[in-house]
């Protein structure tokens, strides 16, 4: 509870501050961060309904299990407070970091001119790639285009996601069924060991893998969607309240999340040898995709086009959302719109999908399959051997 309103208290002392302008009268200033603060909430509703959602379906199919297989309330806050109040933070300035990093090997292999590095003696090295503009230089497109490829589409979507499996791992430790030893230089596979001998104890639902990554998805996504939709509060921005509702409504994270578990649940507890790059792959794959399509990362502050970042437009007639464009030009950009959104449907039903197959195959391994090791991984290869023949 304490942490909850923590969090309350620090959304609305965000709201306070994002009141533009700041010369207004105390009443109306008031009125205003009233409705910053309604505008935060609003871009809270549809991860609360997620939320309260897997709070009521959270299931404990093994009671007296000595690891927990569910996750009680207090923990799910701890998980949720943790991404506010650590993970965003820690997000923000590994992307800086990264950015700056990134930045300056471009700039050493595309800009290896005395017109750059000159100006080191007075500029520092790492604040060059953030004071260009300042200094008056203009590198070349190929710079720029490289630059903001490999920081937006690669090395931020990487930390973002990488962040997300830190936090999991520090406030709670998962229930699995296999531990990995680390593998000897002459052995081709890891050492795999069981951490349950009783078949009763064997653990054979992922909710937990889920829940939390989960929440911590949505604890970064809130605190994001705080600072976009409290820098939208200017006069000039027009429809406050809609642009709003769509970033909560927004389910890049959620999904990136979501196959993280789903890679993470086949290691911990069907016992599959996945890496860490395999187990990050596909949720750093899709995130850079969304970023190469619109969405801005974490450590970029403002946006000038907002609406992009969601694959939407102003509504029309509002702000002049569509006006001068040709209805070719119009069904162009509609039609690309609708086959991202039609993405983000087939990775949501990808996700649903193979979070009952999941469960499945933990049940079945531990009653069918129990103490055949080999026979089940038998079965796993026929049945991605079966898709494959599908596909074709």
């Amino acid at each position: 509870m304490q942490k909850i309103t923590l969090l309350s208290l620090s959304t609305l002392f965000v709201s306070f501050l994002s009141v533009t302008p700041s010369t207004l009268p105390l009443l109306q200033y008031k009125k205003e961060m009233l409705r910053n603060f309604y505008l935060i909430c609003l871009s809270g509703v549809f991860p609360t309904i997620c939320y309260l959602l897997l709070l009521v379906g959270r299931a404990n199919p093994n009671p007296d299990s000595n690891t927990m297989s569910s996750l009680d309330y207090n923990k799910i806050t701890s998980f949720f407070h943790c991404a506010v109040t650590f993970g965003f933070p820690l997000i923000f300035v590994l992307e800086i970091f990264a950015c700056t990093i990134v930045r300056l090997i471009v700039f050493c292999i595309w800009e290896n001119e005395d017109g750059l590095w000159g100006l080191c003696p007075e500029v520092p090295v790492f604040i060059l790639p953030w004071v260009l503009k300042r200094e008056g230089y203009r590198p070349k497109r190929i710079t720029l285009l490289t630059g903001e490829f490999f920081t937006s589409c690669v090395a931020c979507p990487v930390i973002e996601e990488s962040v997300k499996l830190l936090i999991v791992k520090l406030v709670y430790d998962l229930p699995r069924n296999y531990v990995f030893l680390k593998r000897e230089k002459n052995q081709k596979k890891r050492t795999r060991t069981r951490t349950y001998n009783d078949s009763a104890k064997f653990i054979t639902n992922i909710s937990p893998h889920v829940i939390s990554l989960l929440t911590v998805s949505w604890g970064i996504k809130l605190a994001d969607n705080t600072r976009r939709v409290a820098s939208y509060t200017k006069p000039q921005n027009l429809e406050k309240g809609f642009y709003a509702l769509c970033r909560g409504f927004f389910p890049v994270q959620e999904l990136c999340g979501f196959l993280t578990a789903l890679q993470l649940s086949r290691r911990d507890v069907l016992g599959l040898d996945l890496s860490l790059f395999k187990i990050l792959f596909p949720a750093v794959f899709i995130h850079g995709l969304a970023t190469f399509k619109g969405m801005k990362p974490i450590f970029k502050w403002n946006s000038a086009m907002p609406w992009s970042e969601m694959q939407l437009s102003p509504p029309l007639g509002v702000g002049g959302g569509g006006a001068g464009l040709e209805s070719f030009e119009m069904l162009n950009k509609g039609l690309g719109k609708v086959v991202w959104g039609w993405i983000l449907l087939r990775i949501c039903g990808y996700c649903v999908k193979n979070f009952f197959l999941i469960n499945r195959q933990a049940k079945k391994k531990a009653t069918t399959y129990l103490g055949n090791e080999d026979g089940f991984m038998a079965e796993l290869g026929v049945g991605e051997l079966l898709k494959k023949e599908k596909k074709k």
